[in-house]
């Protein structure tokens, strides 16, 4: 699926919302499954890293200790990466005041955040987002966004939000996928009857 979304023009479109251009701090992606989340980052992580940029790829999986595991792994980053001494024990607030020491930017990039089943563990996440300094940028993707508490980074206009709405494409683009061997109708069909992602 990647390759034939990737000639399509939704990158293009999307490319005003990349975390790098919009300085915000974080980037949610929220839609039903399906709708191309996990491309779309994979897509920004890529041009990222080959802009010189610092990146960090986490999938959340459904497990016990699934926030100590991304915890862990941000905070293996910013210690071996920057020369920043975390310790062994991973804690909050000592990735968050490392976090104002980083010579240059990270971008940490979080998939199925769904998976982190705890309130907690949401509300953890959410506050090391918070709290960091502006070098650690995150962008996160999730199919339940009434899950995330996202009010106060909106307020301070560190929120960058993209919605099934965002991601859908237009008719040429689902035209474009569907291949030439089908007539146009068909694409105006396909866009109508999945809200603008026959891939979902």
């Amino acid at each position: 699926m990647f390759p034939i979304i990737e000639k399509t023009l939704l990158y293009s479109r999307l490319d005003p919302h990349f975390p790098f251009r919009t300085g915000r701090k974080l980037t949610v992606l929220t839609s039903p499954s399906g709708f191309g989340k996990t491309p779309i980052m994979q897509q920004w992580a890529t041009e990222a890293s080959s802009n010189d940029a610092d990146t960090l790829w986490h999938s959340v999986i459904n497990e016990k200790g699934a926030l100590d595991t991304l915890l862990y792994k941000v905070s293996e980053r910013i210690e071996n990466d920057h020369n920043t001494n975390i310790g062994s024990t991973v804690n909050l607030q000592q990735i968050i005041d490392a976090s104002h020491h980083l010579p240059r930017r990270l971008l940490v990039f979080i998939d199925n955040v769904e998976n982190l089943t705890s309130k907690s563990d949401v509300q953890c996440l959410m506050e090391l987002i918070d709290k960091s300094s502006r070098a650690l940028s995150f962008v996160i993707a999730s199919n339940q966004p009434n899950r995330l508490p996202l009010s106060t980074l909106r307020v301070q206009n560190q929120l960058n939000h993209l919605t099934a709405h965002d991601l859908a494409l237009d008719v040429r683009a689902v035209d474009e996928i569907l291949g030439p061997e089908l007539p146009a109708k068909a694409a105006i069909v396909a866009h109508a009857l999945t809200d603008g992602w026959p891939a979902a």
